[in-house]
Parts: C-alpha cells; structure tokens; sequence
C-alpha cells in the first residue's frame, strides 16, 4: 500500500481520516514540541543531573503535580528525551543534555515558556487571523508592541537578549574575516545587543575601535561583555533609539536588524547609518561614498529556487517576524531596492554560513549640480 493509499475508516460511521504522511507529523501534532518546552521551563534536566531521579521527589523540585509530570515523563522517556530504568529512576542522554541551563546551545531558553517562547507562541498561534490582515499579532494578545514588552516584562526581554547573544557570538568570527578591515578605523554596531558581534571583529583587528549602539538597558551587560573580551578600552556603548542620528563610523554594522522591521523603517535605519558618514567626514550629515554599511542576515529564496534547509529555515522565519513584529524575511532584490531607497546601493554579498550573507552597501555620491 503506498502511502497515499494509507488512509483509516471508520468502521461506525465508514469515514476516512486524511491520509497518513510520516513527514508531516511535526507540523501536525504539537504535543512534542509543547511537551520539550514543559521540560524546559520546569528545568528537569539540570533536577535529574543533580540526583533528582525519581518522580515523586521530581515533582516536588519542579513545583509539578505529581501525576501530571509522571505522565509527562512517560512521554517524553518514550520519545527518548530522558532514559528511564526498569526501578523508575529517570537519566540523561545526549539530547537531554542539551536542556541544562549551562549547554552552549542555550536550547533551555529558547524553550522556557516563562521567557520570550512562551510569549511567542501566543503570537504565532494567531497566524490565521495574521494572514487575514497582514498585521503582526503582538500588540493584540499583550496590548504593547514586541519592544515594548520586552522592556516591560524582564523574563521575556533577558531570555531575548541571551538568545540574541548567542547567535551573535555564533557567526561572529565569520564576519571578523570575511571583510576587508584595512581601511577601517572605528565600527559602529547598530542594534548590537549586548556585543558579541562588535568583540569578535575588533579582537580581531587590533587596529580598530568600534562602538555598541542599542537602547540603555543593554549597557550593563554590553560592557561586561566587552570587557571580559579583552577589548574595553578599544571599544564604547552609546545607548540611544537607532531612528535617531547616529555617531560617524567608518563601518556601520546591521546584524540581524533590518528583519525586524517593515520595509520603512528598515530605510529609515540605512538612511541613519548613510548621514552618519565616515568617522573622518567633515559633513557626518551629508552621505558620503566612503562609509560603508554592512547587512548581515539570511535571505529569503523562492520555492521556484528549490529545496534546501537553509530556505525552509529562512522562510520559517519570514512567519515569525509577519506575526510578531511585522518584519520580513528578504530577497537579494529586496535588499537592493531598499539600497536604493535609503541613497546607497549594494556592492558586494558574501555567502557566509547556514543561510547568512553579508551584503556591503555604499552611500551613492552626491553629484553637484
């Protein structure tokens, strides 16, 4: 029977169920993901490996109703997240290893529904009423925009901000050597977080000081980080809104920014990085074709382009930004128009890894009339 055929009837009412694809499970049935996310946030992992190995005391650690987290684990041991010998005491293998607080794959947090997933999930899961209106769904499930809340709701803003570091520091040696930094002095990264991206490059490039631009709150964590980086005195945090002028750098870095935003105010944040200039403009107001932009993000490809993970990642994340923030994912082509509506255009895109690129954009020189 192939597996179009594999279809089940009903025996009392002669109905057939939609027919069985192995493949599309995940998509279907949520109950995996949901039951992960529980692990998670109820920290069982970290529990287990401390010696707390058997439901009942389990379940007293975890704040958990005993039934409920026996059934859970049921589960989750059968789906081989957790071992379990035949006295009932639970273990770790290699994937739940992966949800202790301290792995570098941070995969605790970006489950933890008492941190920014759960709020997510809430979002997402008004995709339909989304698609209806073509409006992100943040501000109608939390009553404030994403950003807003996240400053507003301190669990959900530092799991936010970890998992932004993370991913940073991730592809942050790759954009260390993947440009040209001879003729470069100073760096702004814009939106930088707490950093990570700008430590790399400078700890790099001895030669070069950069600076953190993103909103006040970041500063403590910002600093420390550069500090712990070796790279304190070379480099400063600014913490201002990054719709307002910006300080002049030779290099303005968008790492993962503009996908945050619809296509206006992605410009808006290229024109700022354009009239900022060059850290040796005698004009930082008037574009100047010596600054440089550099875009880091993925880009977005279309079904006709074919299958790969990196598309069906990018165009996951195109859903993501739709619901929560109005964001989008983007084509080389929607980079370039952007280009040329901030007053810049695109020179140079480098494949980096995973689906990245680095795209280098140039102020177009004003020519006199």
């Amino acid at each position: 029977m192939s597996m179009r055929e594999d279809v089940v009837n009903d025996e009392f009412t002669g109905a057939q169920e939609a027919p069985v694809f192995p493949h599309l499970n995940d998509l279907i049935d949520p109950i995996g993901g949901c039951a992960l996310q529980a692990a998670a946030t109820l920290r069982l992992a970290d529990l287990i490996a401390a010696g707390v190995d058997r439901v009942e005391p389990l379940a007293v650690a975890a704040g958990a109703d005993e039934d409920a987290l026996r059934r859970l684990m049921r589960y989750l041991c059968l789906r081989g997240v957790f071992s379990v010998s035949a006295t009932g005491t639970f273990g770790l293998n290699d994937f739940s290893t992966l949800l202790m607080e301290g792995d570098p794959s941070q995969l605790r947090v970006s489950l933890d529904t008492d941190g920014f997933a759960g709020r997510f999930d809430r979002v997402v899961a008004e995709m339909a009423n989304v698609v209806r209106t073509g409006q992100p769904a943040y501000a109608k499930v939390f009553g404030r925009s994403v950003y807003d809340d996240l400053t507003a709701v301190p669990p959900a803003g530092n799991t936010f901000t970890r998992l932004r570091a993370k991913h940073s520091a991730e592809f942050a040696p790759l954009v260390a050597e993947a440009c040209n930094w001879s003729g470069v002095r100073h760096v702004n990264d814009v939106g930088g977080g707490t950093g990570a991206l700008l430590a790399a490059v400078v700890s790099r490039h001895s030669h070069l000081t950069g600076t953190v631009i993103d909103l006040p709150e970041h500063e403590p964590e910002a600093l420390e980080l550069l500090r712990s980086a070796g790279v304190a005195g070379r480099c400063t945090f600014d913490g201002r809104d990054f719709f307002a002028p910006l300080p002049a750098a030779d290099v303005h870095l968008l790492s993962n920014v503009l996908f945050n935003w619809n296509d206006d105010d992605a410009v808006r944040i290229m024109k700022r990085c354009a009239e900022a200039g060059p850290a040796h403009s005698s004009q930082p107001s008037v574009p100047s074709a010596e600054g440089r932009v550099l875009v880091l993000e993925r880009l977005l490809f279309e079904v006709s382009d074919g299958y790969d993970e990196d598309a069906v990642m990018s165009a996951a994340l195109d859903l993501r930004l739709m619901a929560i923030s109005g964001g989008r994912q983007r084509t080389l082509a929607d980079f370039e128009r952007l280009g040329r509506r901030s007053g810049m255009s695109l020179a140079s895109m480098k494949d980096l890894d995973r689906g990245l690129v680095l795209l280098e954009f140039r102020p177009i020189p004003r020519v006199n009339e």
